[in-house]
């Protein structure tokens, strides 16, 4: 019973490498594809328990990955972070692309999140 419960709060607990917490901002990172077209979004949780009245910009640069390892194509993104749930989004041709790095940043604070393109 110990080890099932240890692995089921370590799997909870565990984001993997598509989440994060940049600059007190809970993000998550997905891709999926669908009709030839891979869709990305960086979710923005919402925080209530700090105070975001200065509104701090969050700056997703998103980089797409081919099958070689080969950065095809490149996206920056920005927004105002209040406290509530939002996202960036972007789409792009689905050409091979397996996966998608986010170069987060929120303030002066910079993460790498990675996440696997989800086919259907």
């Amino acid at each position: 019973l110990a080890m099932v419960a240890i692995v089921l709060l370590t799997s909870i607990m565990d984001r993997g490498s598509g989440g994060a917490v940049v600059g007190l901002v809970p993000v998550e990172l997905s891709a999926f594809s669908f009709e030839d077209r891979v869709y990305i979004s960086l979710y923005l949780e919402e925080n209530s328990r700090v105070d975001f009245s200065d509104s701090p910009t969050v700056t997703c640069n998103f980089l797409i990955y081919t099958t070689d390892n080969q950065v095809i194509h490149q996206e920056t993104v920005k927004t105002f972070y209040t406290g509530k749930e939002d996202f960036l989004r972007t789409t792009f041709g689905d050409y091979d692309i397996l996966y998608v790095e986010g170069v987060v940043t929120v303030g002066e604070e910079t993460k790498i999140l990675r996440t696997d393109v989800i086919r259907n």
